[in-house]
């Protein structure tokens, strides 16, 4: 494969699996539909779509689900059609070398800066599920209970994005002081059963020898899992200690590079394996080639 702009066999079946993973929850829409209409049925109420009876809305619940389970089997096999094609390396090395460190730095503070936009649009999905638990709680029908919903939906939000917005303003400063570093970077799914599934662990492997071991941070939906097919992928790493910033070459169906937010969980120097301050450092979580 060259190293022009064309897309990639890779590249396709992962742009197809996206638009199949939409199609699933599209589907499921649907589904959403007919359950709110059984609901409103089961007040006492008029239909709000359809014929009398249930009939309309056990047909919609079915054909959304068929649509669903169709559309994610499609995108299962296009993930697999994804990993069995050939990684082409050479591509990712290339987008790496060719970033602009000044702009993807200025792009943390934009994400920063969204995450502070969307923030206002909670409290009002907040309050109208406060309205409808007042208006429609005075009934006999408690159809008000669907207000349930969109309140806790709009609390869990509002703290969300203040989360996000604070961690990408931190991140942002931190990466303009230390700048960003070049990086081997191996991510592992970790498994310790299923009731106990942590994050993706990600070796960071550095030039001078020193290893560091990161996780996703909280507040934060950006996940690192599609890379655990590329070990040893070159990233450049941002920040230091809880704000550190993990730069993938590409995103998830775009060449554009993917800041990765992350924590620090364990660091060891080949150059001090078996020194006790090395371990007490490793143990803090602070990356020893920042000391």
């Amino acid at each position: 494969m060259s190293l022009g702009t064309g897309e990639g066999p890779a590249e396709k079946h992962l742009r197809r699996r996206l638009g199949y993973r939409v199609t699933a929850v599209v589907g499921l829409v649907p589904v959403g539909g007919g359950v709110i209409g059984l609901s409103v049925q089961a007040f006492d109420k008029d239909p709000i779509w359809g014929l009398e009876g249930f009939f309309d809305e056990i047909a919609l619940i079915c054909v959304g689900l068929l649509v669903a389970l169709f559309a994610r089997h499609r995108a299962r096999v296009h993930a697999g059609l994804a990993e069995a094609a050939p990684d082409d390396r050479r591509v990712d090395d290339a987008a790496l070398v060719a970033i602009d460190p000044e702009r993807e730095t200025a792009k943390l503070r934009l994400s920063g800066l969204r995450s502070a936009w969307i923030a206002p649009i909670w409290p009002a999905v907040f309050a109208a599920g406060i309205l409808l638990l007042v208006l429609g709680g005075s009934g006999d029908d408690g159809f008000g209970k669907l207000g349930v919903l969109p309140t806790a939906f709009g609390l869990v939000g509002f703290v969300g994005s203040l989360m996000s917005a604070s961690g990408w303003r931190a991140r942002h400063r931190a990466v303009q002081a230390t700048g960003w570093r070049p990086a081997r970077a191996t991510v592992r799914p970790d498994y310790e059963g299923l009731g106990n599934r942590l994050p993706p662990a990600t070796y960071l492997t550095f030039d001078d020898g020193t290893e560091t071991v990161v996780r996703s941070v909280g507040w934060s939906i950006r996940s690192c899992r599609r890379f655990r097919k590329n070990p040893g992928l070159r990233v450049r790493v941002g920040g230091e200690g809880a704000n550190m910033v993990v730069l993938f070459p590409r995103g998830r169906i775009s060449r554009r590079p993917y800041a990765f937010p992350a924590r620090p969980e364990l660091v060891r120097s080949l150059s001090t394996q078996g020194c006790p301050e090395a371990r007490r450092d490793s143990l803090s979580g602070k990356p020893a080639l920042l000391d």
